[in-house]
């Protein structure tokens, strides 16, 4: 909620007034705090109007579309005002009995323009004198409350409505009907209806076609982060939304060919947000400004096996030969393969023919966990390999000049960081992304990586390892059979195998779980519990990560001792101590932590949180957590199969049980095995993992980056 109490977040002025006008009387029409103000002429209803506090300072309203007709008074928004934080010892009981006595007057009492009953019990009257001063102390953000309070809004909402718009929101009301729901989060279509009908705005069938379309392609972007959506799909959906018959709703569309994006997607008609077709657009413009411009220089040959420095007795294949050459030669080119492939051991030898071109060369990830494997080799880390967030944020200060840039595990690219990435390519200079296709999506909208391959506009290296595949262990097998919808073979034999099934009921998963975590596979592995690492398909459930980390921090932490910091998680009290494993839920550029950053709590420091990191250059570092960067924290003993993309560990563990049916895939399960490193134990039901390995189309999004490259490259 705003108020002067609080620290300013924006500049944006939030100060509104609430007019009412009686037009049976001669009084005209009077501000809250009883001032006579006029209105335009049009406006005749009586009852009560919002306008900002600025227009009524002026004494005129010049046009209606600086005024929101309310009717009657905001007294349920007043009630909620009343009984927050802002007016110490009113609460809702009291709230509600003022504004029953006083109605329409509640405001001009608050004001001190009413004297108050001389009848009034003294608790009452001394109440009131408590509930003027602060009103009087937040006058410029009064009315702004109580109005977003009277529709309804949150707190969180309200703080958005105030950072977007400021008092601009009476004239956007009148406007732009729909905007709020652009901008707000947790605000639906029907919520809004719902606001409009309180502000007796009337919105034509066709305004709320429009609206809802957006709304619902915006939505289903956030949700889903499809970029586009079958044109068909959308019909069905704004037709229930509205009840308003598809073919209106098609014929509106049609009509208004230039707020929406149409095309096709694999021959089905799709519809898109002007926003998501700009930003695909521009994408494809940066891919074309970095072909036209690329200059390879003479000495880019092609290099055999011989020109290639040879270390540690491996020799690259063909096709990783072929693949050094095409991204040497080529302004923007892709190496894929899965796992065994030999993408580790190509970055190497890519880097080091670079250098023997002397090259300037940048090498980047879209994960801390990614950057710092590749600076996993001497040679890789002198070079310092960073997350993309932080190469992008060095740019913005000074603008980096480099010949060519490496950035793996690209499959996690979403379309926006990917724009962003492609912008600060120098002129002259190529990129090569190096990634898995049949890793999952992208965290964020759009699946460029797949998109760039699946386009053919893009020189592509695939690599498959067939040369050497008889080296591959147990676990790679595995991913490559889930991969082609084929089962692998299972065993439960830890000793004879890197790649383990423990069959057991929903049950008994728990507690499988906690017996490979803390004794079986460490002493395998030889290594502590902390190194293993669980990976599940949701955060709710028996074996979800909440109860698992719950579980194994009942094990490993002395509960004895005071807790750091508690947070809410769903409805379960979250808490945190020294010693505890956590993961960083956001980038923190100011910190240099990334999304996905795994640390360990070292102690708090006043009421801050200390969280040692391994750093990609300098060892261990310790961050401090401060505020609200507390709450970005996880445990993280189990984690997300989403949120490991780019990581490794040198044990997995991950639980398949028929309550985590609706997100188990074959791309969620080839991702989640394709992280341990040197042993992958699934614990859970036979049948819902066969079930999961034919499961493919879950992991499918709507995009046109595909088609748009082939119709314009």
């Amino acid at each position: 909620m705003i108020s002067s109490k609080e620290p300013e977040k924006n500049v944006k002025s939030c100060s509104l007034d609430l007019i009412h006008f009686d037009s049976f009387t001669d009084k005209g029409a009077r501000t809250s705090s009883g001032k006579k103000i006029g209105l335009p002429k049009i406006c005749t209803s009586s009852g009560f109007y919002l306008t900002t506090l600025d227009a009524t300072r002026k004494g005129d309203i010049k046009s209606k579309s600086n005024l929101v007709f309310l009717g009657r008074a905001p007294l349920k928004g007043l009630q909620r005002y009343l009984a927050g934080k802002t007016f110490t010892g009113v609460g809702e009981i009291s709230a509600l009995n003022f504004t029953k006595e006083f109605q329409e007057k509640s405001f001009q009492i608050l004001s001190s323009k009413e004297t108050l009953n001389k009848e009034l019990p003294l608790k009452t009257k001394n109440l009131i004198e408590e509930m003027r001063k602060s009103w009087e102390s937040n006058k410029e953000v009064n009315i702004y409350n109580v109005f977003l309070l009277e529709l309804g809004f949150s707190r969180s909402q309200m703080n958005d409505i105030s950072e977007h718009f400021g008092d601009t929101i009476i004239k956007m009301l009148n406007t732009n009907p729909f905007c709020l729901v652009k901008k707000i989060k947790r605000l639906s279509f029907l919520d809004l209806e719902q606001i409009y009908k309180r502000l007796n705005i009337t919105v034509s069938d066709e305004q709320r076609i429009l609206g809802a379309t957006e709304y619902l392609l915006e939505k289903i972007e956030n949700e889903r982060k499809h970029t586009c959506v079958p044109t068909e799909v959308v019909l069905q959906q704004v037709a229930q939304l509205l009840a308003i018959g598809a073919n209106t709703i098609e014929k509106v569309l049609r009509d208004n060919t230039s707020l929406f994006f149409f095309g096709t997607r694999r021959g089905k008609p799709i519809i898109s947000t002007l926003d998501a077709a700009e930003r695909e657009q521009n994408l494809i413009e940066e891919l074309k400004r970095i072909s036209e411009n690329f200059e390879a220089s003479n000495n880019r040959k092609n290099f055999n096996a011989k020109d290639i420095d040879i270390s540690n007795d491996i020799e690259l294949s063909e096709e990783q030969i072929s693949a050094v050459n095409t991204a040497l030669k080529m302004p923007i080119s892709i190496i894929t393969g899965g796992p065994g492939a030999g993408k580790t051991t190509l970055v190497q030898r890519l880097v080091s023919i670079a250098k023997q071109l002397k090259l300037i060369i940048r090498l980047c990830a879209p994960t801390g966990k990614a950057a710092k494997r590749l600076a996993e080799t001497p040679e890789i880390k002198v070079l310092k390999p960073s997350t993309i967030h932080l190469h992008l944020a060095y740019n913005a200060v000074k603008k980096d000049k480099f010949d060519f840039m490496i950035v793996d595990e690209a499959s996690m690219i979403d379309v926006d960081l990917l724009l962003e990435l492609l912008s600060i390519i120098p002129e002259g200079a190529s990129i090569v992304l190096i990634g898995d296709k049949d890793q999952l999506p992208p965290v964020a909208s759009g699946q460029p990586f797949k998109d760039l391959i699946e386009s053919e506009k893009i020189e592509v290296s695939r690599l498959t390892g067939y040369i050497r595949q008889d080296q591959f262990s147990k676990t790679v097998r595995a991913a490559r059979s889930i991969i082609t919808g084929q089962l692998p073979h299972l065993t439960d034999k830890l000793d004879e195998s890197d790649f383990t099934f423990i069959e057991c009921p929903a049950t008994q998963q728990a507690d499988a779980i906690l017996q490979y975590y803390f004794d079986l596979m460490p002493s395998i592995l030889d290594v502590e519990p902390q190194d293993i690492q669980i990976l599940a398909p949701q955060r709710t459930g028996g074996v979800g990560i909440l109860r698992l980390n719950e579980l194994i921090q009942e094990r490993v932490i002395n509960k004895t001792q005071k807790s750091l910091f508690t947070k809410k998680d769903r409805d379960l009290d979250v808490e945190f101590y020294a010693g505890d494993k956590v993961i960083n839920r956001k980038n923190n550029y100011r910190k240099s932590v990334m999304n996905g950053d795994q640390g360990t709590i070292l102690r708090s420091a006043n009421s801050n949180l200390v969280v040692e990191f391994e750093g990609i250059e300098n060892g261990v570092r310790e961050v401090e957590f401060e505020g609200l960067e507390k709450f970005q924290l996880d445990l993280a003993y189990a984690t997300t199969v989403h949120s490991s993309q780019g990581s490794e560990y040198p044990g997995v563990i991950i639980p398949v049980t028929s309550a985590h049916s609706h997100m188990l895939s074959r791309n969620l399960l080839y991702t989640a095995i394709t992280r341990g490193k040197r042993h992958v134990c699934i614990v859970g039901e036979r049948r819902t993992f066969e079930i999961a390995i034919k499961q493919f189309a879950k992991d499918f999004r709507y995009t046109h980056l595909c088609e748009r490259l082939q119709n314009t490259i």
